[in-house]
């Protein structure tokens, strides 16, 4: 994996290099934007800064020279995240939350929307090796796909060639009717004739490879009786029209496992009057092979969609839905409340001293930690209600067509179902802010704010316990 490390005022390269070597990767330090926009060299994955690259025009020059199975990788300092963001933000970003969506002062950094992932600095050499496998394995898994569509255009090209053989061998057929016997017998498909009872005037050798009925066997018999296999009613009356001045082309016929196109016109005699047909064989079992490979391909390829579109919306590590598929939740839950007045309660939950958590049993404990809590949450709550994983360890819940009353007994519920929870790493407890959107005209992220400062007031309340964001409004309006 080629690595380019883009020098800037913040981002120095020489300890990012060198940690990269140690790691076993090669990477081109000090190199400006300019300097890597203009290199004819292949590019990867691409580190910067983005306190200081932080025109959008300047990431999309970054992203578009990676082209698109390239990584795109931002480095920002612990200590900015820490003096800007919140305790929780800065837990959630460690955890591999998405900074996009955290609240930042006017002095945060701005973190590209095209940039793929994160990298906090100063280094963790841990944290870097999975950042660039995780990297390693998106750029290898778009690289697959786009040979995948190299594959199905290289099948495409090859059914166009084979479609053009097939018009090529009818427009010898058609000629082959104004041609001499030995014309006739070179054709590259297999032709007869036969006359009005259908008895076999002529059969050139492609009719006897296809057919393996030698010319000396079939001539002068009922071509019927050669093939019976043929002598569907459909087959019949088609031949039998010939006779009447109706030609058909590329009629489909199978014989045993073969499928043939045949084609048949009207042989005159020296009168103009019609004295039998021609009749051409196409063998096309190698091209309904193919279309049924691509089809195959094809529904391979929706499914395989199918997959990367719920992993896209699915948190890998809990199986509930995650931070984008609750953004689109959310979006449908006003849209409901605003054109139909219903209701929702947004909730907000935290796990109390996840991180002690995590320092005292260990990151394995951790994971535990929150699947459980992840499947003590959804198990208490109807199939309509929305569960998923906002970001390390806070969860989110959409109640639709509850009221306040509702939704804090159910949170209380759900606290004392947490508090009681078996774990291997004692008591564990969590803490819940809810508000809830009664048709007004709220929009997300004013519900979010919310919701998020009833958790806030949660933990400073004591932590294990279930905070209304009115009952905040309603203190601060008597205040």
């Amino acid at each position: 994996m080629n690595i380019w490390v883009l020098d800037t005022e913040s981002l120095r390269g020489e300890a990012l290099v060198e940690t990269l070597r140690s790691l076993g990767h090669g990477a081109i330090p000090f190199a400006s934007i300019e300097q890597f926009s203009l290199s004819p060299a292949d590019a990867d994955l691409a580190i910067y800064s983005a306190q200081d690259i932080t025109d959008p025009a300047d990431v999309r020059r970054l992203r578009n020279r990676l082209g698109s199975t390239g990584y795109l990788l931002a480095a920002v300092q612990r200590s900015s995240l820490s003096s800007h963001l919140s305790p929780a933000t800065v837990e959630a970003t460690k955890a591999g939350g998405d900074l996009n969506e955290s609240p930042q002062s006017e002095k945060s950094p701005v973190f590209p929307n095209h940039a793929d992932d994160v990298l906090l600095l100063p280094l963790d050499p841990l944290e870097l090796e999975l950042r660039l496998g995780a990297a390693r394995r998106r750029i290898q898994r778009s690289r697959d796909m786009v040979g995948e569509q190299e594959e199905l255009g290289l099948v495409r090209d090859d059914l166009l060639d084979a479609n053009l053989r097939l018009i090529q061998a009818q427009e010898i057929a058609e000629l082959a009717r104004s041609r001499s016997v030995r014309m006739f017998e070179d054709l590259p498909i297999a032709c007869f004739t036969i006359d009005l009872h259908g008895r076999v005037y002529e059969w050139n050798a492609r009719a006897e490879s296809l057919f393996g009925i030698a010319p000396h066997v079939a001539l002068g018999q009922s071509f019927w009786e050669l093939l019976p296999e043929l002598g569907t009613d459909k087959a019949r009356t088609s031949l039998q029209n010939v006779f009447l001045g109706k030609s058909f082309a590329d009629h489909p016929w199978t014989l045993y496992s073969k499928h043939l196109l045949v084609s048949s016109h009207p042989l005159l005699g020296n009168k103009g009057e019609i004295v039998g047909a021609l009749t051409s064989v196409v063998d096309v079992t190698a091209l309904r092979d193919a279309e049924r490979q691509i089809e195959r391909q094809k529904e391979d390829l929706v499914a395989l969609n199918s997959q990367l579109q719920t992993l896209a919306i699915t948190d890998g590590l809990t199986g509930v839905p995650n931070r984008r598929a609750f953004q689109e939740h959310l979006v449908s839950a006003l849209q409901s409340a605003h054109s139909h007045a219903v209701p929702f309660v947004l909730a907000m939950v935290d796990i109390d001293h996840f991180k002690r958590l995590n320092d005292t049993y260990g990151h394995q404990a951790g994971d535990e930690v929150l699947c459980r809590v992840a499947n003590t949450l959804t198990a208490g709550l109807r199939r309509s209600d929305f569960v998923g994983r906002y970001g390390g360890e806070e969860f989110v819940i959409i109640l639709e067509g509850a009221n306040v009353d509702i939704g804090l007994r159910l949170m209380e519920r759900l606290r004392a179902s947490i508090e009681s929870m078996e774990s291997d790493c004692g008591q564990v407890t969590a803490s819940f802010g809810l508000t809830i959107c009664d048709g007004t005209e709220l929009d997300g992220n004013t519900l979010v704010k919310q919701a998020d400062t009833a958790l806030y007031e949660a933990k400073n309340s004591g932590r294990n316990c279930v905070v209304n964001y009115a009952d905040i409004a309603e203190a601060q309006k008597a205040a």
